[in-house]
């Protein structure tokens, strides 16, 4: 189960855009290769002008240049009066093999759906989104900085597009740059872990032109455990197999060896394992060479390695005329915590069926589910949300379970054809069905019959339906004569003062009647949450038939995904019908907070956050400090994506560990207590959330700035109190009347810590 983004549909290039708050003149950068980037030169549509335009037609609107956000400076406006695609570009000529970046001063205070873009093309970066959407439910006001990255390849060429997609209203952009950086800057404005890939480090392989591939690992450190199987995910790009043999060499050190490869995605082909010779003139350890092609290779390794001891490995590519020096694997040691899990809340980690094969053979005396859910449980991990198989034999064996699945309500268009959504330009989907749709296409469809099945081995199921969640369909679906005549009646309860427009007239002109446009909005999330309150229903009817019991008590929930405009609409509407909704929030432990903030007073209680520690370069600790920012936050657990296909490995497990291990103790006073604002830090950047119950409080500190080291936290009011770090359980204060302060400490590896206050 993989986060959308909101996407443009070409392969020509990709490129990755994102946002950064900025306040520096764009022009302030020397190497402009942009052509009128002041827009001082002639009029839009002239040849003198330089950029090329590619607006909406048969509509009122256009392109011109208006008075600039200061006084020394002009703007481009992009206008659509209805609903359209409008594009500003320009063509600069570049040196080959080089990294570029775009940088465009963006305002959409007066834009509506969905929102702007940057786009660098033409270029040779790999396996990235052409575009990366920069916002979470609606775009911030006011100005800000886009960019967008591209390596060159053997191009000459780059192509700056700016503009939008389906919008009304006005986009206004100022200061284009296009210059050449390298890819030590590029990184360095994404200095969060989920952002930090601004592309794969090379062009496209190309045995002919002599274009090389690459292999390299998701993070810097591998952190590995004594008696575990250590997952060890290495990415490629090499040439095809009939390019010439592609392998991959890597040499693990002493302390460190080969396991096996990861049962789900980690190849059919077992590598070749050397043991190489140790002694005074020889290095030890052992030689692998991996044939598992383009994409990811996924092994498991063993350790012997003592907490904190490091190793050093090696890892490269070969192929029939070429090779990559060797890049070093950085392997460290480290002690997974043994710790009783939480009784109220969830700490989940996903998987596919097949992830206890990774324990299989690994303790004497021991099947795989057996291991398995002994290591888990020791680390405080309480349920297993399953992909596919059983998960009885995992209740039976004192760990809760569930099942996740992936699906949506597919139309088939020659036995239903009126089941299909209708577009706003009337047309009949063939794929996409009705949101208000409740005839025999919706009753008999495989999605429900998957439902009942399911039933019949788990109390419990969280599904995956990134169609209707999304809202590239959602807001342009359905202009049927049903769902009008439901918005007209939905309107009559809700907001009766809006009945004076058409859909079709409001959803052409958003701009125009942005209040119609934000109900219509609620109105689609509200036919979603009907949908789901019936597939709720029927769960837990044929959960009681079934009598299945993998969970204390039934529960129906769903993923969300990052729904732009309808982030907290869909998450509000859910709640009404759901037990549990689980935001797939793929950021670091900021930007979790930062959902979690917006999420958690919509939820009823009910987040089941969803975490994916790893899935892009994810430091060590930041692990611990999103499972922090989640609980703390307000919701009512965790789950983590994905213990066996996906990017979480030992070191994450300790560190959600250690969270766990954290709040555990305290969890009555996080899930009852009331929020708690007495609390004040000596730094604008500290991030301060507590919750109280009775006498006791529970304190999250959190700094994600850099440089952040020592904060100094004040409790207002005179009772005195234990101050206790619930990491190292030793007590760090004690105040009084007069004395109300205490000194926190972070680093970049654990950047929130979480405090325990209590009488004395």
């Amino acid at each position: 189960m993989i986060k959308k983004m909101i996407l443009a549909f070409s392969t020509s290039a990709v490129c990755l855009a994102t946002v950064v708050p900025l306040f520096l003149s764009a022009t302030a950068y020397a190497g402009n290769l942009i052509v009128n980037g002041d827009f001082s030169q002639g009029k839009p549509g002239n040849e003198v002008f330089g950029w090329t335009l590619d607006l909406a037609e048969d509509q009122p609107g256009g392109c011109k240049v208006v008075e600039g956000r200061d006084a020394e400076s002009r703007d481009l406006r992009l206008f659509n009066d209805k609903r359209g695609e409008s594009f500003v570009s320009q063509t600069v000529a570049v040196r080959p093999w080089r990294w570029y970046v775009a940088e465009v001063w963006v305002n959409t205070d007066q834009m509506v759906s969905p929102d702007a873009r940057v786009y660098l093309k033409n270029g040779r970066k790999r396996g990235q989104w052409q575009y990366y959407m920069d916002h979470f439910h609606k775009p911030p006001s006011g100005w800000r900085v886009i960019r967008a990255f591209d390596h060159s390849g053997d191009s000459d060429q780059l192509t700056l597009e700016i503009g939008g997609t389906g919008f009304s209203g006005a986009l206004l952009i100022g200061q284009p740059v296009v210059r050449e950086c390298s890819l030590v800057e590029a990184v360095s404005y994404h200095f969060k872990p989920n952002p930090r890939r601004p592309g794969i480090y090379g062009p496209p392989v190309n045995a002919q032109k002599g274009q090389p591939g690459y292999a390299f690992l998701r993070s810097n450190v591998r952190r590995v455990a004594r008696d575990f199987p250590n997952a060890l995910r290495i990415s490629m790009d090499l040439p095809e197999s009939e390019d010439g043999d592609p392998r991959i060499s890597l040499w693990l050190p002493p302390g460190v060896r080969f396991l096996k490869l990861r049962p789900h995605g980690g190849g059919k082909r077992p590598p070749k394992v050397t043991k190489l010779p140790m002694g005074a003139h020889a290095p030890g350890g052992q030689h692998l060479e991996l044939f598992t092609g383009r994409g990811e290779g996924n092994l498991l390794v063993e350790s012997d390695l003592d907490p904190g001891e490091r190793a050093t490995g090696y890892v490269s590519y070969e192929w029939n005329g070429g090779y990559q020096l060797p890049r070093p694997v950085f392997f460290e040691g480290v002690e997974l915590p043994s710790i009783a899990a939480p009784k109220r809340i969830v700490t989940a980690l996903d998987a596919y069926s097949a992830a206890y094969l990774n324990w299989e053979n690994l303790r004497p005396n021991l099947t795989g589910q057996e291991a398995m859910v002994r290591d888990l449980q020791r680390m405080g991990f309480n349920r297993l949300q399953l992909w596919g198989g059983d998960p009885r034999p995992y209740a039976q064996l004192g760990i809760e379970a569930g099942s996740s699945y992936g699906g949506s309500f597919a139309v088939d268009p020659k036995k239903f054809p009126e089941s299909g959504a209708v577009t706003f330009g009337g047309e009949r989907s063939a794929e996409v069905m009705c949101p208000s749709y409740r005839g025999p296409g919706f009753v008999e469809n495989e999605w429900i019959e998957q439902l009942k099945k399911t039933a019949a081995v788990s109390s419990s199921v969280n599904l995956d339906d990134e169609v209707y969640l999304m809202s590239g369909i959602g807001p342009e679906i359905c202009f049927c004569d049903r769902c009008i005549s439901r918005w007209n009646t939905w309107l009559g309860t809700h907001q009766p003062g809006l009945n004076d427009i058409s859909p079709q007239e409001f959803f052409q002109r958003a701009h125009r009647y942005p209040k119609h446009y934000e109900a219509w909005l609620r109105f689609r999330c509200a036919l979603v949450a009907e949908r789901y309150g019936i597939l709720r229903e029927i769960f837990l009817e044929a959960v009681k038939q079934s009598g299945v019991k993998t969970t204390p008590a039934p529960e129906f929930g769903a993923f969300t995904g990052e729904e732009m405009l309808i982030g907290l609409s869909s998450v509000g509407a859910l709640s009404g019908v759901l037990d549990f909704i689980s935001p797939m929030i793929y950021r670091d432990a900021n930007g979790v907070r930062e959902e979690v903030h917006e999420l958690a007073p919509l939820s009823q209680g009910k987040l089941v956050v969803c975490l994916a520690p790893g899935y892009n370069i994810s430091l060590p600790g930041d692990a611990r400090s999103q499972v922090l920012e989640a609980v703390m936050g307000g919701a009512k657990g965790f789950v983590a994506w994905n213990l066996d296909i996906g990017p979480i490995t030992t070191g994450h497990l300790a560190d959600m560990s250690e969270a766990i291990k954290m709040f555990a103790p305290v969890e009555d006073v996080i899930l009852d207590g009331e929020v708690d604002l007495g609390y004040v830090a000596d730094r604008d950047s500290t991030n301060l959330l507590a919750r109280k119950q009775g006498d006791e409080r529970v304190l999250l500190v959190s700094d994600y700035s850099p440089g952040a080291r020592q904060i100094m936290v004040t409790v207002l009011g005179q009772s005195q109190l234990q101050v206790i770090d619930l990491f190292s359980d030793e007590v760090v204060a004690s105040l009084n009347a007069t004395e109300r302060s205490f000194a926190v400490n972070v680093r970049d590896y654990f950047q929130a810590r979480l405090f325990h206050l209590k009488p004395y």
